[in-house]
């Protein structure tokens, strides 16, 4: 028997047999997790829409042979749902499956599901005809295109937008240049890693993006196909502000799993698990914890 966070139920372990799904899959046990704040947050609160069960990002290992996985293994994988479980059935068929080292820390490895977000970000924007971009959200996927930006285009001036003070602190000591909503101004791509979402964020601070974006300029949000993409029409007419939406094809990230593994073997992303908690503490974590004011900047989950 083992054990799995219900999604709904906030007070309970819901216990789960071998039998996890009649539908025939790869079956793996959880080493390590972290929390994606937002989503996982409304997941266990049961305020998401999501059908599936709580937790993304994890490393997982492989329990038995099946197909060319062989028992033993290490996998990240995207997109699956039920991370916060001791043993998980997923399908490499319908999802993207990395592989990783042995030797790779447990706290690197998780957050092989941001990076196969960025990539496909990166994959999708158009980059060459803007020389000052913004990138709205100082959590990994905000993160990690910030650093892969500063890499692969270092003429360009790429600013991180974060209001969470304990965040704000450790990204400028990492030499990140971040920013409020008060400083952006005269923004040619706007990257809005915090998914178009007007239920969370004042529309106020969604005005102040459009109204600094300059004429030409594009905004970009991940997650949503171009025509679901929510903008303030009343703002932008005045202007000639290109609107793109890059959706999660999961066929075209599965061709991105070459470079998610040569990525997720060579990039130090590990500093941003500042707490760890074990399996059984999630519950209380959830429990204790304010969304407003976050005690850490990542949260990362033993199963061992």
């Amino acid at each position: 028997m083992y054990k799995k966070i219900n999604r709904t139920n906030t007070s309970e372990l819901e216990i789960i047999s071998k039998s996890i799904s009649q539908k025939e899959g790869l079956l793996v046990k959880t080493l390590y997790a972290s929390i994606c704040f937002w989503a996982d947050w409304n997941y266990y609160k049961g305020l998401s829409e999501s059908v599936g069960d709580i937790g993304h990002e994890c490393v997982v290992e492989v329990m038995e042979d099946w197909k060319e996985y062989k028992k033993g293994q290490r996998l990240a994988y995207y997109y699956h749902e039920g991370a916060f479980s001791e043993v998980q059935m997923i399908f490499p068929d319908e999802i993207a499956v990395t592989r990783l080292s042995s030797e790779l820390p447990l706290r690197q490895g998780v957050f092989a599901e941001p990076l196969f977000a960025v990539i496909r970000m990166l994959d999708g924007l158009e980059l060459d005809k803007h020389e000052k971009v913004f990138i709205a959200g100082g959590g990994p996927i905000g993160i990690i295109l910030n650093l892969l930006l500063n890499r692969l285009y270092p003429e360009k001036d790429v600013f991180l937008l974060e209001i969470n003070k304990k965040r704000q602190e450790i990204l400028k000591k990492r030499g990140f240049t971040i920013v409020g909503y008060d400083e952006i101004e005269d923004v040619g791509l706007f990257i809005d890693c915090f998914g178009n979402n007007f239920h969370d964020t004042p529309v106020e601070n969604y005005l102040k993006i459009f109204n600094s974006i300059r004429n030409g300029g594009t905004y970009v949000v991940f997650g949503h196909s171009t025509k679901s993409v929510l903008v303030p029409f009343s703002t932008i007419s005045k202007r000639n502000i290109t609107i793109r939406g890059i959706d999660t094809d999961m066929d075209r990230i599965r061709n991105l799993v070459p470079m998610v593994t040569e990525l997720i073997h060579t990039m130090d992303l590990s500093w941003m698990i500042t707490e760890e908690i074990s399996f059984n503490e999630i519950p209380e974590w959830f429990s204790k914890i304010d969304p407003d004011s976050r005690k850490s900047f990542k949260t990362g989950i033993i199963f061992e």
